[in-house]
């Protein structure tokens, strides 16, 4: 999730360049009803990144993610923003999170920090 739609098309070509299945989502809601959607059809994603401000109104990375644990207490999530002094990249753990990365990252921070998440899961 990345309220930017350039974001959104470079993971899903990155990540998918890797073999990851990737869908994408500009806010929380959507973020939410897809994460719901495939809960119903018995699809799991092994891992969301949520980034943490979504300007405009939209439901933020910390509200989705609250959100998501209550639908799916398993959930995986990473939090990505390029706000540094905000007190959940500091302590993402205590918000749910099981991974962070800051903004801008590099390609290979970013596959780093998605493998450790997917494969701490298993």
């Amino acid at each position: 999730m990345d309220d930017e739609e350039i974001i959104c098309e470079l993971l899903r070509e990155l990540l998918g360049s890797f073999g990851h299945q990737v869908d994408t989502a500009r806010e929380g809601r959507e973020t939410v009803r897809r994460y719901s959607e495939a809960m119903r059809e018995n699809r799991r994603y092994d891992l969301v990144i949520l980034d943490l401000t979504i300007p405009g109104g939209g439901m933020n990375g910390e509200e989705t993610m609250r959100t998501l644990l209550e639908l799916d207490p398993r959930v995986r999530a990473i939090v990505a923003s390029g706000y540094l002094q905000n007190p959940v990249l500091a302590n993402y753990r205590e918000h749910g999170f099981c991974g962070m990365v800051t903004k801008p990252y590099s390609i290979s921070e970013l596959l780093r920090e998605v493998s450790r998440a997917i494969d701490t899961a298993t």
